[in-house]
């Protein structure tokens, strides 16, 4: 099942057009301990491609990392704990973190290519510290809202 889910990104690089937030999605199935390690061959982590995807608390990126675009819902509502943003991630589409209660670490990797924090990219997620990148140019007004959690952001 795994290959064939892999297939369903890699082959055109998106997920099923009927993915919606509602769904649940794990585009690749978490090992044993909740790690996910996306493939070399992907170039963005689809829309919803890890929706509600609960037994998720940690991605890494296989080398070479060539991955510059992270959609819209991608992680919505996962069990992610922390994650690392690669170098090479221009884009994070709008609510891609929303509802990630157990997310409290998100770092972006040196000389982030990040240039925009999206509407809702964080909403209600766990985060208590971020650190802005230089790249950043615009942060949408409702990227944090309701990170009680959050203590830090410079």
């Amino acid at each position: 099942m795994q290959a064939n889910k892999q297939s369903l990104v890699t082959g055109s690089g998106l997920f099923p057009g009927t993915a919606t937030v509602t769904d649940v999605h794990c585009a690749i199935d978490p090992d044993g301990s909740g790690a996910v390690v996306i493939p070399s061959t992907w170039t963005r982590v689809p829309n919803s491609a890890f929706t509600k995807c609960a037994a998720l608390s940690s991605v890494t990126f296989q080398a070479p990392v060539q991955v510059t675009a992270i959609d819209a819902y991608a992680f919505y509502e996962s069990g992610l704990a922390s994650f690392v943003v690669p170098q090479s991630v221009s884009s994070i589409g709008a609510s891609a973190f929303e509802l990630c209660s157990s997310l409290t670490s998100l770092t972006l990797e040196a000389d982030s290519a990040l240039v925009s924090i999206s509407d809702r990219l964080f909403y209600g997620s766990g985060l208590t510290s971020f650190v802005v990148p230089k790249s950043v140019s615009s942060i949408d007004a409702s990227a944090f809202e309701l990170c009680s959690s959050l203590t830090s952001l410079t």
